[in-house]
């Protein structure tokens, strides 16, 4: 019984990194932003409203029972643990309710896999945020961009033009309905 009562006050906070404008669009690095935006679309969420103090888009709503907070930072990539770190504080939610969705160049296109705990992998997103934070103990949904030959220049790769195919946001969005439906282990298990 307590562990039912656990599950229905239990929150999330889904983060999904991008830069901000037109310009970055349909690039690799915006997957995670994109995501999240075709998450909101999917569970009927509604629009994303500026947070001023965040410096975020903000959208909140439930998921099988559970408050579920949308954020997508205002700030550049470099700079997202400053919006996360706000939200958390201001919004009174727990660091092990976030999760933060990012591209990953070391894993291929489409492929998707939930970590916790582990460092920024090289991600300046990423990297901002446990530094913002200082720990490293959050889930992160890592969203594989990488093309069949890993490109010379990952930087430039990441910032050119590449439409997401619907079928991997498709998957993303079902990987987080488990998430806050199941839990993580039952997630891992299926989708890792």
């Amino acid at each position: 019984m307590l562990e039912e009562q656990k599950k229905e006050n239990k929150k999330f906070l889904l983060v999904g990194l991008g830069n901000p404008g037109e310009k970055y669009k349909n690039t690799p690095h915006n997957i995670g932003r994109e995501a999240v935006v075709y998450f909101a679309q999917k569970n009927n969420f509604p629009e994303f409203v500026i947070d001023k103090k965040s410096n975020s888009l903000k959208s909140i709503g439930e998921v099988s029972g559970s408050q579920t907070v949308l954020v997508l930072p205002q700030t550049f990539m470099n700079l997202s643990g400053l919006s996360v770190d706000t939200v958390i504080s201001y919004g009174n939610m727990e660091i092990e309710s976030l999760v933060v969705l990012h591209d990953d160049i070391d894993l291929p296109k489409g492929q998707i896999r939930l970590s916790l705990g582990r460092g920024s992998g090289g991600h300046k997103g990423v990297k901002s945020i446990i530094d913002s934070l200082n720990t490293v103990g959050f889930l992160r949904l890592r969203i594989g961009v990488c093309p069949q030959t890993k490109p010379s220049e990952s930087s430039d790769f990441v910032l050119s033009v590449q439409k997401v195919e619907e079928e991997t946001l498709f998957k993303i969005s079902e990987v987080l309905d488990g998430l806050i439906k199941f839990g993580l282990e039952k997630t891992m298990n299926k989708y890792n």
